[in-house]
């Protein structure tokens, strides 16, 4: 019996390259433009009014910290709990999620637009936010205030790009994203630099830009090209709630960070005044970028997992995993060295060009770059662990990441105010150590891997045979009942024949993938993925009356597993065909 031979791992690199490089481009497409749009802000204020704009928008960020908690949370969570259930089938229930947690995003962005403004001084003082600098103090109460009205349509793009990228919608998904964060952009610079609207224009064109890059997301998913539907079927909430709770274990950072920028700005502000706090955001517009980078190879990477964890394939996900830290790496090393060689022109690009700001960025930035690569492997190992549905591995590596800054914030505070920005570095280190500690002596609960029976046939392949004893015997094993072990013979033997005959079409290089699954409840699921052009095996219908002698075998018995089976679904996804049979 084929479960693991060098065959297999070869076809599941296969997969697992193709599945990512379909991903990964579009991913890092958006990840510019977001960069880009994230920065909007930073560049047209800060070459405008200066380092009060900038200023400003870093008092604002741990608002914006919160915002990414519940965002994330439901976009992410939600995006792998539905990919999960549309590999083991569950079409109805991804669907009755997913309506859950868009409800949920909208609700939650209204509650918070209402109380944000309604205690807008209370939320600005704590902030630090102080009258005695009332440029500062205007300018910042200016762009939160409009920044918390846009709050549902920024939590529903969010929520949906993820979505749409779990359906296999990727194009779509980042078009919609680039498209908004473009809008943001060009917003900035006619509201700021054409109509000299300071803050507000800026404020503005991000929320501008948020609800474009929504309605975008709705109009594909109404064009039903993918799975997603805006019909209406009753949310299921608690499944919004579940989806969170994955979700919160990576996302969870955004609270440490939170904590970290209201300390970093009340000690930056008492040691270096408003002018502390402007390198502070500058430091942060580059960290964007690096975590937008990272963000594009985790993403690329975790509906690939989501994917295989649903198959219980460990094989596949490592790949995945070590194939995204590859590229987290490479991409962390090039940023580090753009960032160490050249700070002095990203503190110009910013508006900062007096000689003592220039100094203060100078130093700053380096030391922030040499944590970069780090950071990347540690957002890398965070997403891949949640796509696993690994909630206490998630859980502890963004607590550990973002707990070690406030201590170190802390620390720097009362010991070392001018040695601030080695926290990043050292940070970024200690967290990676104890991570693999972690992940050493800490394992996480899996299914038995004698309970998976994996193999692959090729195009030209006479071996159908063959698989179908193993896996009678695979099923004996796991005392399947005679039924099961006839339907999973005949069904694994039919889809396979089928796509040979109708869905390579001659196509010598075809695999066909074969996963079988046997459930600790004493249900089995059989994963079939191929390489073939798009064809739906399932989807095959008997031609003319059933007694004629040229009556379509294939149809026959294809008929035959739609009626036996438990449960069955097609998906044409990330490229490939797969069908997934329940018994």
């Amino acid at each position: 019996m084929r479960m693991k031979n060098e065959n297999t791992r070869d076809i599941d690199r296969y997969f697992t390259r193709r599945m990512f490089s379909r991903q990964f481009l579009p991913a890092l497409i958006s990840a510019v433009a977001l960069s880009f749009g994230d920065v909007a802000d930073s560049f047209v204020l800060g070459n405008s009014i200066g380092s009060v704009g900038l200023a400003a928008l870093a008092l604002v960020m741990p608002v914006a910290e919160v915002f990414n908690v519940i965002m994330i949370a439901l976009g992410t969570g939600g995006s792998v709990r539905y990919a999960s259930r549309m590999a083991q089938g569950r079409r109805k229930e991804a669907l009755s999620g997913f309506h859950g947690v868009v409800c949920v995003a909208a609700i939650s962005g209204i509650l918070i637009a209402a109380a944000g403004n309604l205690f807008l001084p209370q939320l600005l003082s704590l902030l630090g936010a102080d009258l005695s600098d009332s440029a500062l103090f205007a300018a910042a109460q200016e762009y939160l205030r409009i920044l918390l009205i846009g709050t549902p349509a920024l939590f529903l793009n969010y929520v949906l790009f993820f979505f749409l990228r779990a359906d296999n919608m990727e194009k779509e998904a980042n078009v919609a994203f680039t498209a908004g964060n473009i809008t943001d952009i060009l917003i900035n610079v006619v509201f700021v630099f054409l109509m000299h609207m300071g803050v507000k224009g800026a404020a503005l064109a991000t929320v501008i830009g948020q609800t474009t890059g929504m309605t975008i997301s709705i109009l594909m998913i109404l064009s039903r090209k993918g799975t997603l539907r805006l019909t209406k079927l009753k949310p299921d909430f608690r499944e919004a709630g579940n989806s969170f709770r994955i979700g919160f274990a990576s996302s969870i950072g955004f609270i440490f960070s939170m904590i970290f920028l209201l300390i970093a700005n009340k000690l930056l502000l008492r040691s270096f005044g408003g002018d502390g706090i402007a390198i502070l955001e500058v430091v942060l517009c580059v960290s964007y970028f690096m975590i937008n980078l990272y963000d594009a190879v985790a993403k690329s990477i975790l509906p690939v997992v989501s994917t295989y964890s649903g198959e219980h394939n460990e094989n596949g996900m490592k790949l995945a995993r070590n194939l995204g830290l590859e590229y987290s790496v490479a991409m962390g090393v090039i940023l580090a060295l753009v960032v160490c060689l050249f700070p002095e022109g990203i503190c110009r690009f910013f508006g900062v060009d007096t000689s003592a700001l220039l100094e203060q960025g100078r130093d700053a930035l380096r030391l922030y770059g040499l944590s970069i690569p780090l950071a990347g492997a540690g957002i890398l190992l965070t997403n891949y662990h949640e796509a696993k549905q690994d909630v206490g591995g998630t859980l502890f590596r963004s607590v550990v990441r973002g707990l070690i800054p406030i201590v170190l914030a802390v620390l720097f505070t009362f010991l070392a105010p001018r040695r601030f920005w080695l926290l990043y570095l050292i940070s970024e280190a200690v967290s990676l150590i104890l991570f693999g500690v972690w992940y050493r002596f800490v394992k996480e609960k899996q299914l038995d891997p004698g309970r998976v029976f994996r193999t692959t046939l090729y195009s030209n392949s006479n071996e159908i045979s063959r698989v179908t004893g193993e896996i009678e015997a695979f099923a004996g094993r796991w005392d399947a009942s005679p039924g099961q072990r006839y339907m999973t013979m005949m069904a694994m033997e039919e889809i396979c024949v089928a796509t040979m005959n109708n869905g390579f079409m001659g196509k010598e290089d075809g695999f066909i993938q074969i996963v079988l699954v046997a459930l600790e409840d004493g249900s089995f699921t059989l994963h079939i993925r191929d390489n073939a052009e798009t064809f739906n095996p399932l989807a095959m219908e008997l031609d003319g009356d059933i007694m004629d002698e040229n009556a379509n075998l294939e149809a026959l018995g294809i008929a035959a597993i739609r009626k036996k089976a438990s449960s069955f679904s097609y998906r044409h996804y990330q490229g490939f065909n797969t069908v997934i049979i329940q018994m």
